[in-house]
């Protein structure tokens, strides 16, 4: 969902820069929960691949709309 806040945000703004922060920083955090709780799943992996394929799309689609 923040992946998304990104393509309504200005370019290059404090804003953005959170937003794009926030969704690494859970990214990673949720990697690293998931192996220690050895609650890891198919599901959550292929979940996981999406949320950086969102992430991924909206800062390309942000940065060539400029």
């Amino acid at each position: 969902m923040a992946a998304l806040l990104i393509l309504f945000t200005d370019s290059f703004t404090v804003g953005s820069f959170v937003f794009y922060s926030y969704c690494g920083i859970t990214d990673i955090a949720d990697g690293i929960i998931a192996r220690k709780t050895y609650t890891q799943s198919s599901f959550g992996e292929k979940l996981d691949s999406m949320q950086i394929l969102y992430l991924l799309q909206s800062v390309y689609i942000k940065f060539c709309r400029r």
